[in-house]
């Protein structure tokens, strides 16, 4: 099963989306602060999901 080309239009629309919300707010670089969150919550609810 092959691909087909891209439909130019909607490849530019996405291209200049990403490019808009790139400036608007750009990707966080340092992440080592998220994790230990994520991780809390993360077993926050699964604690709660599994307390009866």
């Amino acid at each position: 099963m092959g691909l087909e080309p891209p439909v130019r239009s909607i490849h530019d629309f996405v291209e200049s989306e990403l490019e808009r919300l790139e400036h608007i707010a750009p990707a966080c670089a340092i992440r080592d602060n998220v994790a230990p969150a994520l991780n809390s919550v993360f077993r926050n609810t699964l604690r709660t999901a599994w307390t009866p």
